[in-house]
């Protein structure tokens, strides 16, 4: 039989609770999204994406730190490497922190898994698939049940009258049939939603780099996202930004790539190249390719760039995820790249006119950007890159006068709700050849 996980909260704000999944993946931490959703001011020692137990083909399940800032303990000892499970395990998020024991349990009727589901007291914090599931088969056994008293007493009269009853409890039966098949359709779309971004922010945080300008007090200042295309230290940016690498290059400062929560790995940016058909505008070809100095030490992950057939399916609606180092909350000192989920808004031309997969170089969407994202790279469902983020046109100019001098001076103030967008991937592709 197949084994499920059992969360039960010892310690924290979800004391006293018990949590059951069936599902390869769950996640704990202080971020929305996560299946234990960790309170952030009553759990402080928790991080937003602090740890994840996975269940692999053979059914057995491990724990594993996603470089939390207080660290992990399983069993009593600091997590430094993936740790097995085993019934009875405790996981405590920071010493000090959420408490938690981890129970191995056969799996029973499903009926147990709703109940214990709908216990969490809301899909919104955790079991939401199993939760919509048991509804719709539950819902399935109560139509059905409604459906034979129904055809029982409709039977008598519809046979007296002569109408052919057969045929008419095929078709109501082939109606509720499809039903439940669209119904479980759009679960297993849920399902593979929350899969793509589990795995896609697990699998691809190593790619992030924050792009740091060192000054010569040795002062730090984090001004866009890159990402690795190419173990030999070939990132992906905008044009603008290398814009940015040259002006401060000129200024006597020294441009560093720090890698998401790995400030140890720090690279000089010893080359850049901004696309030729770029024109200083947010509409042209803001896509640029740096080099940094790994000495022989190749990058460990690169991501994966979208092919013209990919690129071609390109739609409004399409689910995207994104991923990179928000400005007002950049730390230079310890990169923690920020993950969003959001969908394709619309495609356009550099003219601003409608496109499609072909001719549609800008990928709109409603995924946050800001001062410092500039650069990511932005998936689709598959974890494959479909474009360069960009947020221009989220950007303003604000002036502020200092109340000591008096001096007025203009800063780039950018709005999380402007228009958002990125320059597909293929533009980037023209660079590399």
């Amino acid at each position: 039989m197949a084994t499920q996980l059992v969360v039960v909260c010892v310690r924290g704000a979800l004391a006293g609770r018990r949590f059951t999944f069936d599902q390869d993946v769950v996640s704990f931490g202080r971020r929305e999204g996560s299946d234990i959703l960790f309170d952030a001011v009553k759990d402080p020692k928790a991080s937003s994406r602090h740890a994840e137990v996975r269940r692999d083909g053979s059914g057995r399940y491990t724990v594993r730190d996603l470089a939390s800032t207080n660290g992990t303990i399983v069993d009593g000892k600091r997590l430094s490497a993936p740790a097995a499970v085993r019934d009875g395990t405790t996981v405590e998020f920071g010493e000090g922190g959420p408490l938690v024991r981890l129970e191995l349990v056969e799996t029973g009727e499903r009926a147990v898994e709703a109940t214990q589901a709908i216990e969490v007291g809301g899909a919104a914090e955790l079991g939401r698939t199993a939760f919509y599931r048991v509804m719709v088969e539950d819902s399935a056994k109560k139509q059905s049940s409604t459906l034979k008293r129904w055809i029982a007493g409709m039977s008598v009269v519809l046979v007296g009258a002569g109408i052919g009853v057969g045929a008419w409890i095929w078709s109501v039966k082939r109606d509720a049939e499809a039903a439940k098949e669209r119904q479980e359709h759009k679960i297993d779309a849920l399902e593979q939603a929350k899969d793509a971004a589990t795995t896609i922010a697990s699998k691809y945080e190593a790619t992030l780099f924050m792009l740091v300008a060192k000054a010569k007090d040795g002062k730090l200042t984090g001004f866009c996202t890159a990402f690795a295309i190419d173990p030999s230290g070939v990132l992906a940016t905008n044009s603008h930004c290398v814009a940015a690498i040259t002006t401060r290059r000129e200024a006597g400062e020294v441009i560093q790539a720090r890698m998401n929560q790995a400030p140890e790995r720090t690279y000089e940016v010893t080359r850049w190249k901004a696309h030729p058909g770029y024109r200083d505008t947010p509409f042209s070809a803001d896509v640029a390719v740096v080099q940094i100095d790994v000495g022989k030490a190749p990058l460990p992950v690169t991501v994966s760039l979208a092919d013209d057939a990919a690129l071609a399916g390109l739609a409004a609606g399409q689910a995207i995820y994104t991923m990179g180092f928000p400005g007002e909350v950049m730390n230079e000192e310890r990169p923690a790249a920020d993950f969003r989920a959001a969908i394709i808004s619309r495609l356009t031309t550099y003219e601003n006119t409608p496109g499609d997969g072909r001719t549609g170089k800008m990928v709109w969407h409603s995924a946050l950007t800001s001062q410092g994202t500039s650069g990511s790279p932005i998936f689709d469902a598959e974890g494959r890159v479909i474009a360069v983020n960009n947020g221009g046109l989220s950007a303003k100019e604000v002036f502020t006068v200092d109340a000591t001098t008096g001096k007025r001076s203009a800063v780039v103030a950018y709005d999380a709700n402007g228009l958002n967008f990125g320059i597909r991937v293929d533009v980037l592709r023209e660079l590399m050849k």
